[in-house]
């Protein structure tokens, strides 16, 4: 979401609203023009709210969508394709800059072709480069992806341009609020899904575990075995209880995150490991 800059939720927002005054004038003169129009006011709306997802995630191709949906609503309909093509050029830059610099032997090459001898490494280095690959970094005992909530989101935005259809051949604007906010929330479910997509919502360790403390993004949380002091169950939610320096900390997740094909399991790995604890108070 940080890679949008500000134009183009401007433009977004300033194409829908136009879009909304547009259709509802020409529906209230009906005919095969009024339904041509609003198909491609919707269609320029679907477009360029696809190039924001694609930014969003990385892609620069995106911004490319995100420009030619906002032409449609050309001349306001600058302000948002302008901001794509910005956020476009921006990734490209920094997807140059990163391949672009010289990889560390070609820097230290002198200029006559003669090679120099490889710098010691530091005390430090030598002991980080012969520790073993498990003193470095640790494979989870048991891991569990994110469910993907993107279908869901691609269902709010059908039916809210289905009730955006709605209000304006029955020339009301009494829902109009519950169009658009169904189609912000399923772009919204859109980019949550890709950004989940391949990552891990919960894991187990030998001696903490890492698990998703948010539904809307990202966002994990290490905690050590030896911090907690009681967990709770409540229907597919856990309430961990931890020990901060005397104080309670109260951390939930919740194992809907996970996929269904895999919640069963989490379920009874979690469980399991927290009985072994003696942590666990079953309800």
């Amino acid at each position: 979401m940080e890679k949008l800059n500000g134009k183009v939720w401007v433009g977004f927002v300033t194409n829908v609203l136009v879009a909304l005054r547009g259709i509802k004038d020409m529906a209230a003169a009906g005919g095969t023009v009024a339904a041509v129009f609003s198909a491609v006011i919707a269609g320029g709306l679907l477009v360029t709210g696809a190039g924001m997802i694609m930014p969003a995630q990385g892609n620069p191709t995106g911004g490319i969508l995100g420009a030619v949906g906002s032409a449609v609503f050309v001349p306001i309909g600058l302000i948002c394709l302008i901001g794509c093509l910005q956020c476009r050029d921006k990734l490209r830059n920094v997807a140059l800059a990163t391949s672009a610099g010289p990889r560390p032997e070609e820097a230290a090459a002198p200029v006559d072709g003669t090679v120099s001898p490889a710098a010691p490494a530091a005390p430090g280095e030598r002991a980080a480069a012969t520790m073993a690959p498990d003193a470095r970094s640790e494979a989870p005992l048991a891991s569990y992806g994110f469910a993907d909530v993107s279908l869901f989101g691609w269902g709010f935005v059908v039916l809210g341009i289905i009730l955006l259809f709605l209000v304006f051949l029955a020339r009301s604007v009494m829902p109009l609020a519950g169009a658009i906010c169904l189609c912000g929330m399923g772009l919204k479910l859109i980019i949550q899904g890709r950004q989940q997509r391949d990552k891990q919502a919960f894991s187990l360790y030998r001696t903490h575990l890492e698990c998703s403390v948010s539904t809307s993004n990202c966002e994990m949380r290490r905690i050590p075995y030896d911090r907690i002091r009681k967990v709770e169950r409540r229907g597919n939610r856990f309430d961990l209880y931890l020990d901060d320096d005397g104080e309670t900390e109260k951390v939930s997740f919740s194992l809907d995150q996970i996929k269904d094909s895999e919640r069963v399991e989490a379920r009874k790995a979690f469980e399991g490991r927290m009985r072994e604890l003696g942590v666990l108070h079953e309800n």
